[in-house]
């Protein structure tokens, strides 16, 4: 990133990031492709409080705010205006347990249909399409057999890259593990089908997003290109297959 904006602005950046992700530690490797690729490898604390756990999954279920603190860790928002036995409850055990993540910035910022999307993988314990195939917040690159997380609708663009970027992302990567570890404590990881996935989101699945996406937005793998232009061919023989 730091090519990509002036040092000033840079500083500013890892400062934020440090901040909330005291864990966080810069990188840089080559890819694949021989290009060089920097992001931050991230430990992450974001399951809640077992008490506040319910009411954070309810919040979420409406699509509400919720609270993100140091490491990740999601608290009941202190501006929810529903009393606790308003609350719908989903009563859902969840393991405790740290994750280890790298976010791997983009080359370019900005597509021609909106901002370019970080990719976030999660390396410990691992979620990705060989641990994960039913995953419906995964994207996966059938011609690298890459596979990261989904964490914010590419369809959104409200979200963009400027100083806090990162932070933002890295928030809502907090919310798409709790989501994650639901999801596969309802059983999501044995029958797709009867795992939950909390919220309003869209599912990430190529037959649920020819269905539901304007061809005309950004396209669902985040790279700021024009769906109609990206990834909706690839779907719609994806699609046909499962059909």
């Amino acid at each position: 990133m730091a090519q990509h904006q002036s040092a000033a602005r840079w500083r500013a950046e890892c400062q934020a990031v440090r901040k909330a992700y005291p864990s966080a530690c810069l990188y840089q490797r080559r890819n694949g492709r021989g290009e060089t690729v920097e992001g931050w490898r991230v430990v992450f604390d974001p399951i809640p409080d077992p008490k506040e756990t319910p009411l954070i999954l309810a919040d979420l279920d409406e699509g509400l705010p919720v609270n993100i603190g140091p490491w990740g860790k999601i608290r009941h928002s202190r501006s929810c205006d529903f009393a606790a036995e308003d609350h719908r409850r989903q009563r859902v055990r969840l393991s405790i347990r740290p994750f280890t993540v790298e976010l791997e910035y983009p080359s370019q910022w900005i597509g021609k249909a909106g901002p370019v999307h970080p990719k976030l993988r999660v390396l410990d314990p691992e979620v990705s399409y060989a641990t994960h195939p039913h995953h419906p917040h995964l994207f996966y690159n059938q011609l690298t057999e890459d596979s990261w997380a989904c964490p914010l609708s590419a369809q959104d663009t409200t979200w963009q890259w400027e100083i806090g970027g990162t932070v933002e992302y890295l928030d809502h990567c907090a919310i798409w593990l709790l989501k994650t570890e639901v999801w596969v404590a309802t059983g999501g990881r044995v029958l797709p089908d009867l795992g939950l996935w909390v919220g309003p989101d869209t599912s990430h699945r190529p037959i649920d997003v020819l269905a539901e996406s304007d061809i005309e937005c950004p396209c669902r793998c985040g790279r700021g290109q024009k769906y109609a232009d990206c990834c909706l061919v690839s779907d719609v023989r994806s699609a046909i297959q499962t059909i």
